[in-house]
């Protein structure tokens, strides 16, 4: 499902979870959660801020 040109809509291009994952590589402060609710795919982003 994270894959580069992954989807599961018509017309699409499959960027935004591998986006995400190589954004979580960047940044190790980032936390993500993906879950299905009611037929509903929730995604939840968390960034933690780091006290320099």
């Amino acid at each position: 499902m994270q894959q580069t040109g992954f989807s599961t809509k018509k017309n699409h291009q499959g960027l935004g979870l591998s986006n995400i994952n190589q954004l979580k590589q960047k940044y190790p402060t980032l936390f993500v959660n993906y879950r299905i609710n009611n037929n509903w795919f929730i995604f939840t982003l968390n960034i933690v801020g780091v006290d320099e």
